[in-house]
């Protein structure tokens, strides 16, 4: 679901964390990243758990300078989600169903906080 290292800040599980770790051999692209992002929002809009109030991409060769230009600038990173989400994210998220970006994950995304994105090298 999105969540390889979770930091939990307080009980009952309520305000968290997520390291979300990548390790290839380039740095980590802008597709790449708007896929672990729908599957925030995807098990997020399902219930499944709340949104973290950080979430890090961990990258032993680092981010894409246009990755990096994305979370420095969390309007352009929401934007790029939407224009990628039917050809880089839907068929990804699950392997149980695609998921077509509608109305209401749309709507979801546009109150989503997109600065709560940063990375680690």
């Amino acid at each position: 679901m999105g969540r390889d290292v979770i930091v939990y800040q307080n009980r009952p599980h309520i305000e968290w964390e997520n390291f979300q770790c990548k390790h290839y051999s380039s740095p980590l692209g802008v597709d790449e990243a708007t896929l672990e992002i729908a599957k925030l929002v995807y098990y997020g809009l399902k219930g499944e758990y709340l949104l973290p109030k950080k979430y890090y991409f961990v990258t032993p060769q680092g981010v894409s300078s246009q990755l990096l230009n994305a979370l420095n600038n969390p309007e352009k990173l929401r934007n790029e989600l939407i224009r990628r989400w039917e050809k880089t994210c839907a068929s990804k998220i699950t392997s149980k169903q695609k998921v077509t970006l509608n109305e209401e994950i749309k709507e979801y995304i546009q109150k989503m906080d997109f600065s709560i994105f940063d990375h680690v090298p």
